[in-house]
């Protein structure tokens, strides 16, 4: 598994609104109800992003509606490097997603417009 991968897959951070209590209380994405669909956002969140120098990538799920075509999601992600005088780039995405397939919308911006 590629470094880059191995960091998104334990950086996902499920919190925020969500459907049910339940969901709300697990404790990782492979215990909710769309954990194929946060998986297809953020690995298309790393297609467009570069993680090379990342010695932490942090996926905030911070909204999640059902639709009929599967779920809206909003991800903030930060990237953390390991040098100190970097600061953490943030990034804010708008995903429409169904399943484990390549999302049918998806938007994404710098946290801070630029």
């Amino acid at each position: 598994m590629s470094k880059a991968k191995q960091l998104v897959t334990l950086a996902i951070i499920a919190s925020g609104t969500f459907g049910t209590a339940a969901d709300a209380a697990a404790s990782s994405v492979d215990e909710i109800k769309y954990d194929s669909e946060v998986r297809s956002c953020v690995a298309e969140i790393g297609n467009h992003l570069n993680y090379d120098d990342a010695s932490r990538v942090r996926h905030d799920v911070t909204l999640v509606k059902p639709k009929l075509v599967g779920y809206v999601m909003k991800i903030d992600t930060t990237i953390y490097t390991g040098s100190a005088d970097a600061a953490p780039r943030e990034y804010a995405t708008y995903c429409v997603v169904n399943g484990n397939h390549k999302p049918l919308k998806f938007e994404i911006s710098s946290a801070d417009g630029a």
